[in-house]
């Protein structure tokens, strides 16, 4: 009687599974690299925010510069 030994590591034994753990594989560093990008982007998004807040802030600034302007030209002509 011979007795016929399967090696169930071997990707011959379960083609589908191998096929699927690939498939995993690919899904895993899928979503690492969607991950990766969604940080990047994250940063950068927090990024911009800051700018945007430093040039509103400039912008009040130079807006009340430029309202102060006639009020210190007719206190030049008083002087």
């Amino acid at each position: 009687m011979q007795v016929e030994i399967i090696d169930i590591s071997s990707p011959q034994w379960l083609p589908g599974q191998q096929i699927a753990s690939t498939s995993n594989l690919q899904l895993g560093t899928l979503k690492q690299d969607l991950s990766r990008e969604l940080v990047q982007l994250e940063s950068r998004r927090l990024g911009l925010a800051s700018q945007l807040a430093t040039l509103t802030g400039l912008e009040t600034t130079y807006r009340q510069r430029l309202n102060n302007l006639p009020k210190l030209e007719q206190e030049k002509k008083k002087v």
